[in-house]
């Protein structure tokens, strides 16, 4: 699940790994080098009693990819490409609906 490789995980806290160390990387002004990573769960009941820790390491493949999915997006915000929802309810509450639909939500 922490690896993003199940059906109802998408590999969030393997991500913020990556970026942590894509951060430390990326700061001249530290001394550390970026090891591995852990995550020290508080509670998780399928550890039944076991420590909450697990180790990862994060490889230059890893932070190539995340690099990319950056630029990907900045670009994407860049050129303003924010794709509408299909679920127009949520847009009769939402602070932006008269940027996204200035003559009023589509009657279909």
């Amino acid at each position: 699940q922490i690896e993003g490789t199940t059906q109802d995980s998408d590999g969030e806290l393997r991500r913020q790994l990556e970026f942590y160390r894509l951060l430390i990387d990326s700061d001249p002004t530290l001394s550390y080098k970026f090891g591995e990573g852990m995550l020290d769960f508080v509670e998780e009941p399928s550890l039944k009693g076991k420590s909450g820790q697990r180790r990862f390491q994060v490889t230059d493949k890893q932070i190539e990819e995340l690099k990319k999915t950056i630029l990907s997006t900045m670009t994407s915000i860049r050129a303003l490409h924010f794709p509408r929802t299909t679920d127009l309810k949520k847009c009769e509450s939402c602070y932006f609906i008269d940027h996204c639909y200035p003559s009023g939500l589509p009657t279909t």
